[in-house]
C-alpha cells in the first residue's frame, strides 16, 4: 500500500458512510511507540479500517487490521531485531463511561470527544504498544550475536587451563 491514511478522522461522517479506508502510517508517527523502538524512524504499517454504525454497540464502530515490520532491540545480545507487528481492532467509540459499560464484548471502547475527530495514529498506537514484548529476543538463539560468544566461551571451556583445574575445596579435604 503506497496511500497514506488520513491524519484525522472524522468518526461520525465515516460511520455514517460506512466508509473503508486503505493506506499506511509512517511508524515515526507513532511517538510512544517509539520509546520501544531501535530504530523508530523506519518502517510503515499497513492498515485497514472499516467504519459503520452498530446499533447493538453503543453507535459508531471501527473494525480494521495492521501489518508492518519495526526493529526492536533484542535484550539478549543488544543487536537490533526485526519483529512482526500484525493485529485487528475492533472499537466502539464512545463519549462517557456509562457508554463505555454498554459497549459489547466483541468491541473495545475508545473515548471520543464532542467533535468525532481523531488522529488515525491514536486508534492503533496502544495495540502496537501492548505487542511489544517486556523483553524482546531473537526466536533463535543462532540469530544473536550472543551465540558467536557462547561458542566461542564453550570451545575455551574444552582447552585446560591450571587455573580451572584447582578445586578451591581441597584444602577442605586436609581438615580431618
Amino acid at each position: 500500500m503506497s496511500k497514506r491514511l488520513p491524519v484525522e478522522l472524522n468518526i461520525p461522517r465515516l460511520s455514517a458512510n460506512k466508509a473503508r479506508l486503505r493506506g499506511t502510517i509512517k511508524l515515526s508517527q507513532f511517538k510512544r511507540l517509539a520509546e520501544y523502538l531501535r530504530e523508530p524512524g523506519t518502517g510503515d504499517l499497513d492498515v485497514e479500517l472499516k467504519f459503520a454504525n452498530n446499533p447493538e454497540s453503543v453507535g459508531s464502530t471501527v473494525d480494521g487490521y495492521y501489518s508492518g515490520d519495526a526493529k526492536l532491540e533484542c535484550h539478549r545480545c543488544a543487536e537490533v531485531m526485526d519483529f512482526r507487528l500484525a493485529g485487528q481492532i475492533s472499537l466502539a467509540m464512545v463519549q462517557t463511561d456509562a457508554e463505555a459499560e454498554h459497549v459489547d464484548g466483541n468491541y473495545d471502547p475508545f473515548p471520543l470527544d464532542e467533535s468525532g475527530r481523531v488522529r488515525s495514529v491514536e486508534l492503533i498506537e496502544d495495540e502496537l504498544i501492548l505487542q511489544i514484548p517486556l523483553a524482546p529476543r531473537h526466536s533463535d538463539e543462532q540469530q544473536c550475536a550472543i551465540a558467536d560468544w557462547i561458542s566461542f566461551v564453550a570451545n575455551e571451556d574444552n582447552e585446560p587451563n591450571e587455573s580451572r583445574d584447582v578445586n578451591p575445596f581441597d584444602v577442605l579435604k586436609n581438615l580431618s
